[in-house]
């Protein structure tokens, strides 16, 4: 029912696994949650800004 996980924070953390069992599949935990603005570059990327323009945001303090 509880798998681990390790967040870079805390470190070895349970957390609630696939309650639902069935037959013919296997649920499994991918990961942990991400950070809060763990992605953002990535996300920002694909938005269309460019990896200067977001090095410019988070050097005036806007993210």
């Amino acid at each position: 029912m509880y798998t681990e996980v390790t967040h870079p924070q805390l470190g070895p953390v349970r957390i609630t696994n696939q309650a639902v069992k069935m037959s013919e599949t296997t649920p499994y935990v991918r990961g942990r949650a991400p950070l809060l603005g763990e992605h953002n570059d990535e996300v920002y990327q694909f938005l269309g800004f460019t990896p200067e323009e977001i090095s410019a945001w988070r050097e005036k303090g806007v993210i």
